[in-house]
């Protein structure tokens, strides 16, 4: 007999983002996003197209153009460590260290948080040769919801 799904409570959003995150390890062992990051142009066009966007939209502009580097490394460097089950389990912490913490100390609203990251992840569609938009999306889309949960203004 088929059970329905209303007969199964909800998974909690932590369990969702955690799902998400081992599932994206699974996909791509990491590498592949760093593109942004590693090449310097790609990361100065890509600082660019996000202050360009969010300019006279958030209350903390300058300091997100100040600290746009470590932002951006933060969340994509993050994939390195999603290669091993071990450092999953820190990804928590290390989401809390690598972002909420820089955003927290420059006072950032929620609302800022959220327009950042919607416009960081769009951006990205616009850099050349930047071949994986598809893996992109489904790995900031699951930050975007842990990082939202995570972050108190």
């Amino acid at each position: 007999m088929p059970v329905s799904p209303a007969c199964h409570p909800p998974p909690k959003e932590e369990e969702i983002c955690m799902e998400n995150c081992c599932s994206f390890a699974e996909l791509k062992r990491g590498n592949l996003l760093k593109v942004p990051v590693a090449n310097n142009d790609l990361v100065d066009v890509h600082n660019s197209l996000v202050c360009t966007a969010l300019w006279e939209k958030l209350s903390v502009f300058s300091e997100m153009e100040a600290n746009f580097k470590n932002l951006s490394r933060g969340l994509v460097n993050l994939t390195a460590k999603l290669t091993h089950n071990k450092d999953v389990r820190d990804l928590f912490v290390d989401l809390v260290e690598k972002f909420v913490a820089l955003c927290c100390s420059d006072h950032w609203l929620l609302n800022d948080v959220r327009l950042f990251l919607d416009q960081y992840t769009a951006s990205v569609h616009s850099l050349d040769g930047f071949q994986h938009q598809a893996l992109w999306d489904h790995y900031m889309d699951t930050l975007h919801g842990c990082l939202l949960l995570l972050y108190h203004d």
